[in-house]
């Protein structure tokens, strides 16, 4: 009977500490729920030497609503201080850090993110590192933005991982092509997410789609987001002295008749403040075209203007 009643006594003794070990994980469980946190991943394993490297910020909101000053689409106020991101090895080379920073938007914006929810955008790694070589890569991350005015803070850390494979022309052109269409297409001023389609299309230069980024940063499509908009010409401003860039507009000037195509050669000319010879003017006249005729004559006004200044 004593035994028994020992037993008894020992059962009933585990089922408290145990109703008191789990009480008292609760809160802690709770907290952690409750506590905002922040995740960087690479949104697929594989991607082609010189194309951009996407990573996928996720940070989520505890409790309170936070407000964040992101900077995006470039995230280059971030990048500087509270994103911490470190390749392992020396494979990956940090860009100069003033080429991040000139890059970055001059707004100071913030995002609110409520309660519970989530926020996603992207971080393209060529914006603050140099190309990665081929091979498998491997990133350390510690983030610790402060919210305003709560100064709450919004920490996360951990690792990404993935791996740069050999490309050619043809596959990167069906990626730029495609990147293309869909910086256009999900453009809208009404939308409060960035296009971060136009950040991984601008932070790799590539001359051979400039006529292509000058539409979206002039023509009839041009990006209604300003943060996009800086990305572009920032893209456009960087092509002005490249030798292919440079082609690519004489080619289009001296031999295109489509008017979209050389609309955007002429915008690219008033932008770059560059002067049309008298036998491209004659040329392009000839197409009779009322558009052309007005960036013609706008491009010959800011010749004139700028010579008389050097007189």
């Amino acid at each position: 009977m004593r035994n028994v009643l020992i037993t008894a006594v020992y059962v009933i003794l585990l089922v408290v500490a145990e109703s008191l070990l789990l009480n008292s994980m609760a809160p802690a469980a709770d907290d952690e729920k409750n506590r905002p946190a922040v995740l960087i991943e690479a949104m697929k394993p594989e991607y082609l030497a010189s194309e951009p490297v996407e990573l996928k910020l996720t940070i989520k909101a505890g409790k309170n609503d936070v407000y964040l000053d992101l900077d995006e689409p470039t995230f280059s106020r971030g990048i500087a201080g509270a994103i911490g991101i470190c390749p392992v090895g020396d494979k990956i080379k940090p860009l100069p850090h003033v080429f991040a920073m000139l890059s970055g938007s001059r707004r100071f914006t913030l995002t609110k993110i409520a309660a519970g929810e989530h926020y996603s955008g992207v971080i393209i790694l060529q914006r603050h590192f140099q190309h990665p070589p081929l091979g498998k890569h491997e990133l350390n991350f510690s983030v610790c933005f402060t919210s305003f005015p709560s100064k709450e803070k919004v920490t996360g850390e951990g690792s990404v991982t993935f791996r740069v494979i050999e490309s050619s022309p043809k596959k990167l052109e069906r990626y730029y092509d495609e990147l293309l269409k869909k910086a256009l297409t999900l453009d809208d001023a009404s939308q409060k997410s960035v296009n971060w389609h136009v950040e991984a299309l601008t932070v790799v230069d590539n001359p051979a789609i400039v006529l292509s980024l000058s539409k979206i940063a002039f023509g009839a499509q041009k990006l209604s987001q300003p943060s996009s908009l800086d990305c572009v010409r920032g893209a456009l401003s960087r092509l002005s002295t490249n030798e292919i860039a440079l082609g690519k507009l004489k080619e289009c000037i001296d031999t295109h008749t489509c008017a979209e195509s050389l609309a955007a050669a002429l915008d690219l000319i008033l932008f770059w403040e560059f002067s049309l010879s008298k036998e491209q003017v004659r040329r392009i006249a000839l197409l009779k075209n009322a558009e052309l005729d007005q960036k013609i004559s706008e491009i010959e006004l800011a010749t004139q203007s700028r010579r008389r200044k050097l007189n």
